[in-house]
């Protein structure tokens, strides 16, 4: 038996995990009940929980490589649904990790798989933010429309 769609204000999911890969499964989890509650269709929940895994996969990569592996800081993963939309904030601290936009020709011919992700993300969702909260560090800020 299904859950009926919430109607009430924006629903929000906080998470916070590890700086690790093998914690992402949580993050993919909570993508997709958020989107089944919203009677999102399967098509764009899958988009949605790809863009955001990218997002994450690409900031562990790079915090981890920064850090020199285990010390880098957690995420901190906020996902709400919002009129009209889901939006999914993804928080960490230390240097701007860029996630360029690029054209279908860029992201084929290259090897960066860091920019395949960051193609992955502008194509699935319809608004991409990167913005500094100076109490939490910078936001991924991605926006799907339903």
């Amino acid at each position: 038996m299904q859950d009926e769609p919430r109607s009430g204000g924006p629903e929000q999911i906080s998470l916070q995990i590890p700086c690790r890969y093998s914690y992402l499964r949580i993050v993919r989890q909570a993508v997709a009940d958020l989107c089944a509650q919203t009677c999102v269709s399967e098509f764009k929940a899958a988009q949605l929980e790809m863009a955001v895994d990218e997002i994450c996969a690409e900031l562990i990569e790079k915090l981890r490589q920064r850090a020199g592996g285990d010390g880098a800081q957690p995420l901190l993963v906020i996902l709400r649904r919002e009129s009209g939309g889901i939006v999914s904030e993804v928080y960490y601290s230390g240097q701007k990790v860029e996630f360029p936009a690029l054209s279908a020709d860029a992201a084929k011919s290259t090897e960066d798989a860091a920019a395949l992700g960051s193609y992955v993300v502008h194509r699935f969702v319809e608004k991409v933010e990167h913005v500094r909260d100076p109490e939490r560090g910078w936001c991924v800020r991605i926006r799907k429309a339903l």
